[in-house]
């Protein structure tokens, strides 16, 4: 008998205008004293306002911005946040960022908020992360995020 099994996401949110009440739909998000979030330099300008309401003045947040969907990128993200110790991981964008977010909280065994910017992609919830190394792109077997969260406008 072959058996496959798929580990799922234990959360999915959709809404409109999400991120302005990010904090209230996941208590995580206020209740980290570090967030380590991942995104890309362009949707940050575009969700910065929207998502900054979510921190607490007592919070530490550390932005890293995702360049090339690569191991290179993979080891240098993975440095910053070692050094900077995040109770948890969000990553706010497309299928490379998603998937290095998804990999870092793997590696540091946290917990894990998927912010997919489009809905192309079947990253933003499984338990696998696409990164490009040697001659081609292969998986990665990590764990699902925790929580999706699907913004229905941006």
């Amino acid at each position: 008998m072959k058996i496959h099994e798929m580990k799922l996401p234990h959360k999915i949110i959709i809404g409109e205008e999400i991120l302005q009440s990010l904090s209230e739909i996941d208590n995580r998000v206020t209740q980290s004293k570090r967030v380590f979030l991942v995104t890309g330099p362009n949707v940050y300008d575009i969700i910065r306002l929207r998502i900054e309401n979510n921190w607490r003045q007592n919070q530490e947040i550390q932005i890293c911005f995702i360049k090339k969907p690569d191991l290179d990128e993979v080891k240098r993200v993975e440095n910053i946040s070692k050094k900077f110790k995040p109770d948890l991981i969000i990553a706010i964008g497309g299928g490379r960022v998603i998937d290095i977010g998804k990999i870092i909280a793997y590696k540091l065994d946290l917990d894990f908020l998927s912010i997919p910017t489009t809905a192309s992609h079947d990253g933003m919830a499984s338990q696998f992360a696409s990164i490009k190394g040697m001659d081609k792109p292969y998986s990665i077997l990590t764990k699902p995020p925790s929580t999706v969260i699907c913004m229905g406008s941006t």
